[in-house]
């Protein structure tokens, strides 16, 4: 039993020590990356199961797709919407950054998009994706107001309800990521250092990537009412997701050259 336990560790060491050696080795390289949406192109034809088709034909069709992606990794780039950049910090004294969580679009839990998961997928395929701890990358999240409606609250009085619609662009892993930081009060995932005269033209060019491998059920999207009116919150809200499984690898940090500058590995 004892050799068993050493064992264990020290295979868990191995794949440790190996994610972040191999993290490692994009740095001072020019990766080449793709967008979520060019990544999502490749699961167009991985539509539901139809009810005239049979399990055996529907998962032919998923191995198909699979085998078409390659044993290559994907690097997604993030979209990295302008609210990011405060999640980047640099202390000029240190003559570095603190790169935190927030700066990549990371979210410790999003309840919202559990649900979705929940009533769109049958679990009973694959229940590592349901989670009770995972860590959300949100590659881009836009939200619209799209109109207004008059309603009456439960005290009779009339109020007017925004319609908001929220499109978000989701890598969910399953899984923990990223624990150094989102685990821990330092909302650190590392730094990296910059001369002060350069620092203000790399926050305002940097831009950050994720080494992804995906994985079933690859990809999933659709609608769901993720807010309805109440007493204290007028919105009417409709959240379109587009998820993409995958297990991810690294974090890259690139600079304006295209050059990765940072590499943070995404599990212990």
């Amino acid at each position: 039993m004892r050799n068993s336990i050493r064992f264990f560790v020290i295979f868990n060491l191995s794949i440790s020590l190996a994610n972040a050696v191999e993290c490692e080795s994009y740095v001072g390289t020019r990766p080449t990356t793709i967008t979520f949406d060019q990544a999502s192109k490749k699961f167009d034809n991985l539509t539901p199961k139809s009810e005239f088709e049979t399990t055996l034909d529907f998962e032919a069709r998923q191995k198909k797709i699979a085998d078409s992606l390659g044993s290559d990794d994907l690097i997604i780039l993030n979209a990295f919407p302008e609210g990011y950049r405060e999640g980047i910090k640099y202390n000029a004294d240190k003559k570095e950054f603190n790169i935190t969580p927030w700066a990549l679009g990371l979210d410790s839990y999003y309840r919202m998009l559990k649900i979705f998961i929940r009533l769109n997928y049958d679990l009973t395929k694959n229940r590592d994706i349901y989670s009770k701890s995972y860590v959300t990358i949100f590659v881009n999240q836009d939200t619209q107001k799209t109109g207004e409606f008059q309603a009456t609250n439960q005290n009779g009085v009339n109020v007017t309800v925004k319609k908001i619609k929220v499109l978000s662009n989701i890598i969910y892993d399953g899984s923990n990521l990223f624990p150094q930081a989102m685990n821990s009060k330092s909302d650190t995932l590392g730094f990296v250092k910059i001369e002060p005269d350069g620092a203000r033209k790399f926050k305002d060019s940097v831009k950050f990537a994720f080494v992804i491998k995906p994985k079933e059920p690859y990809f999933l999207s659709g609608s769901h009412k993720t807010n309805t009116p109440k007493f204290n919150d007028l919105r009417d809200i409709d959240e379109d997701f587009f998820i993409l499984f995958a297990s991810v690898k690294c974090a890259l940090v690139i600079d304006e050259t295209g050059v990765t500058v940072a590499a943070f590995k995404a599990n212990k």
